[in-house]
């Protein structure tokens, strides 16, 4: 039998695509089923939580905790902003640590990011990602590339500026604007790669 992805998360992959082709951004992002949200490390490719991606696959306890549009689109957001950094290879610019950090520092606790002790950090790192009262963006570079680029993207500079003036989250935030308009027409440098727990390696109880 042939699984075909559901609407629901095409249109949301479509609405993300467009978005970043209107910013001038030529990555076409590839993206699989798997068991969880997430990005392959150095590779643009985004994994989809099966329940989503094929409504076979859906739970009533799926349906109970199921996400609206507007919030895969603000999950997608951040999958992208990591596949970005990693297609276009700018954790290599010798620009980078000083605005976001050492790209190769680890992350906490040995990469189990559900053992981060959160901080409240201020104007220091943005804050996207719904449901933390905390910045997902304090836990490493990589994690705060992907939110600085979701709020670029999703917000204005007025917003930038209410919020964040001031802050070294500002500066990154400008420092994203001139970067995004470098990057315009500019093909990637990593267009595929390995899948991290694809469909077919993933057990279902």
């Amino acid at each position: 039998m042939q699984l075909i992805p559901s609407n629901f998360i095409m249109n949301c992959i479509r609405t993300v695509q467009k978005e970043i082709n209107d910013k001038g951004i030529k990555l076409e992002i590839k993206y699989y089923a798997s068991d969880e949200w997430g990005t392959v490390n150095k590779f643009p490719i985004i994994a989809v939580p099966v329940s989503y991606y094929y409504p076979l696959f859906k739970t009533l306890e799926d349906d109970r905790i199921c996400l609206d549009a507007k919030a895969v689109i603000d999950i997608l957001h951040h999958e992208v902003g990591h596949c970005i950094l990693y297609a276009f290879e700018l954790f290599k610019r010798q620009d980078f640590p000083d605005m976001f950090g050492d790209f190769n520092s680890p992350y906490p606790d040995n990469g189990f990011i559900d053992n981060f002790k959160p901080i409240l950090v201020g104007k220091e790192f943005v804050r996207h990602l719904p449901d933390c009262n905390w910045s997902y963006a304090a836990i490493h570079c990589d994690e705060d590339f992907a939110e600085t680029f979701s709020i670029w993207l999703e917000r204005n500079r007025k917003f930038w500026e209410q919020k964040y003036s001031g802050g070294k989250a500002y500066e990154k935030l400008l420092y994203m604007d001139r970067l995004m308009k470098e990057l315009r027409d500019t093909e990637p440098l990593v267009t595929g790669g390995r899948k991290h727990r694809p469909l077919h390696t993933v057990k279902f109880t």
